[in-house]
């Protein structure tokens, strides 16, 4: 006779969440894969009801991107009061294997905020930040025992409000 034991490891999880508060309830559900089609890959997909109204979110990690050791991140959450998107890729640094890392980001959030002056209640405020970052990073002298790294980034940001206010 022969004996197998297997491990099941479910990658697929179910999201709820339900609260009341202040005689409103608000609840969320989605679904989240950690090893979509057995690929690493990661999805989360999720639909709420908050006190503003509806929201949905996207969730979308990449490990190796077309294969490669390139990764990939996307992010999108909608609702009444946000639209924020940030997409990602990256070659991570890894000692031994790559002595060097790269990194580009964008991002996109548009939120209603409450805005107030002093002590005073100064109503809702639609506020944008655009921005984008680029990382390089390098490794040089590294030995087993001490990981040695120098780098350099740029992130520039540009941020408007619904009262013509420009941040930069």
């Amino acid at each position: 006779d022969a004996v197998f034991e297997t491990d099941d490891d479910w990658t697929i999880e179910g999201l709820a969440s339900f609260s009341r508060q202040g005689g409103r309830n608000t609840w969320r559900a989605g679904v989240s894969d950690r090893n979509l089609l057995g690929m690493g890959k990661k999805v989360n997909v999720s639909y709420g009801c908050e006190t503003s109204g509806d929201s949905r979110r996207l969730e979308y990690r990449d490990p190796q991107l077309l294969g490669t050791r390139w990764r990939a991140d996307f992010d999108r959450e909608a609702g009444p009061e946000k639209n924020n998107i940030l997409a990602a890729v990256h070659r991570p640094f890894r000692a031994t294997v790559d002595p060097y890392e790269i990194r580009f980001t964008g991002e996109n959030n548009d939120t209603e905020i409450d805005h107030a002056v002093g002590n005073q209640r100064g109503g809702r405020v639609r506020r944008e930040i655009r921005s984008v970052e680029g990382v390089f990073g390098l490794s040089y002298g590294s030995t087993p025992r001490r990981v040695r790294r120098m780098g350099a980034s740029f992130r520039h940001s540009r941020g408007v409000d619904s009262r013509g206010v420009i941040r930069s």
